[in-house]
């Protein structure tokens, strides 16, 4: 089980981010789920704006980002966050 936290072109890093990790995994195993890998990536409105038009051709703004990467057996994703929209 793998969960990272990352920030793309700003500074930011999540309060107590183990603890949010152990959180995470404790979810996954209460919903039978089994993860691989999740990805959270921290990023500006900026970037965030570019792959919602470079990934899904939506030419708006948005707070959250998510691409299932996962098989039918396992968990993994990328979810990404722009901290200047959810603050």
């Amino acid at each position: 089980m793998s969960v990272q936290f990352f920030s793309e072109d700003i500074s930011f890093s999540p309060e107590n981010p183990s603890q949010l990790e152990k959180w995470i995994q404790a979810t996954c195993v209460a919903e039978e789920q089994e993860l691989t890998e999740l990805n959270y990536i921290f990023c500006s409105d900026d970037f965030l704006y570019e792959m919602n038009k470079t990934h899904l051709e939506h030419n708006t703004l948005t707070d959250i980002i998510t691409f299932d990467l996962s098989d039918n057996q396992t968990l993994e994703g990328e979810i990404y966050i722009s901290v200047d929209r959810v603050r």
